[in-house]
């Protein structure tokens, strides 16, 4: 098992251990590993700030708010909705 030092394992209140992303509701990812058509967005956060995308193609996707086409790097991080 992890130790709480390492920094891969967070200590929960009642002491035992949780793996990183149990409990989160986003999936980090890079641009270029998801599928067309798929949902994304570009921050691991709640809120209006956050908008939501659709991947158009390898390097593009729309903000589904603003109804906009945004260039994306192919190797950049983005989080899916688990």
């Amino acid at each position: 098992m992890a130790k709480k030092s390492d920094g891969i394992w967070k200590q929960t209140p009642w002491g035992d251990f949780t793996p990183p992303g149990v409990g989160t509701e986003f999936e980090e990812m890079l641009f270029d590993d998801i599928e067309a058509d798929d949902l994304l967005w570009l921050q691991a956060t709640r809120g209006d700030a956050n908008q939501v995308y659709r991947k158009i193609d390898d390097y593009t996707a729309l903000n589904l708010k603003t109804n906009t086409a945004v260039a994306i790097d192919a190797r950049r991080t983005v989080y899916q909705k688990t």
